[in-house]
């Protein structure tokens, strides 16, 4: 098993940071020298891992996303509210 190429494919896939798929190297490296069944169930533990990771990734920016949507509306309610007496909750 080739850790260094599972990993890139796997980073790839995923879209994870190179830091998330360093941590996982120790786990491959002793998949590696296990038995087939551990040694897939211990790929399969990382790939899974990997999947959410990106599921949190994405979910991170997203909520970014959101956020700086919202920030030109808070300032424009912001000024209204001193400008005309608004009250917004």
């Amino acid at each position: 098993m080739d850790i260094d190429l599972l990993l890139a494919n796997l980073r790839r896939q995923y879209g994870v940071s190179a830091k998330f798929a360093k941590s996982l190297r120790p786990l491959l490296e002793s998949a590696a020298r296990s038995p087939a069944a551990k040694r897939d169930r211990l790929r399969g533990i990382v790939e899974r891992s990997f999947a959410v990771e990106a599921r949190t990734q994405g979910a991170v920016k997203r909520i970014r996303l959101a956020e700086d949507r919202l920030k030109p509306n808070h300032l424009l309610l912001s000024v209204a509210e001193l400008l005309h007496g608004w009250k917004t909750y």
